[in-house]
């Protein structure tokens, strides 16, 4: 009998103490915002609209980037790190920020701006790709490639 009502009682706290156990999956974070720490430029046209080349006197452009709003607002100013006379063996161009460049809300639309410098004129406009880090927070992903036209572009960084 003494065996019998061990043997019931161990079974009840198997049962007890298995129905009770939580659930050990780790919920994934959610992020809010995210540091962009590298811009890499990995496809842009050598020729401008009218089939000339952007540097018609120089030959190749010399190639900067920055971040910009959709209304060409100025949010990073990437001309002081431009690279000199870039051919297309050149690529891909690749830029690390000292400062991480913060995106603090996901819903707005960041674009990665390429221009030709010009001394003298006004820059030409290159290309840009726009970034929209809501859409990119499925996996969290670190590197985002985009394209836009013929310019693609990668952005590496941290979800936080």
């Amino acid at each position: 009998m003494k065996k019998k009502l061990l043997l019931v009682s161990a079974i009840i706290t198997m049962i007890i103490s298995n129905g009770c156990k939580k659930e050990n999956k780790e919920k994934e974070p959610e992020y809010t915002n995210f540091k962009v720490l590298s811009v890499t430029l990995k496809a842009m046209p050598f020729l401008d609209s009218g089939n000339n080349t952007w540097d018609p006197a120089a030959g190749a452009p010399d190639v900067f980037f920055n971040m910009e709003t959709s209304n060409n607002t100025v949010l990073f100013d990437g001309s002081s790190s431009r690279v000199n006379d870039v051919l297309t063996s050149g690529l891909p161009l690749g830029w690390n920020f000292i400062n991480a460049y913060q995106i603090t809300n996901l819903s707005v639309t960041h674009f990665v701006t390429i221009y030709d410098y010009d001394t003298l004129d006004p820059n030409d406009l290159i290309g840009y790709v726009g970034f929209t880090m809501e859409n990119h927070k499925d996996g969290y992903p670190k590197t985002i490639t985009k394209s836009s036209g013929s310019v693609t572009v990668t952005i590496t960084g941290e979800w936080y």
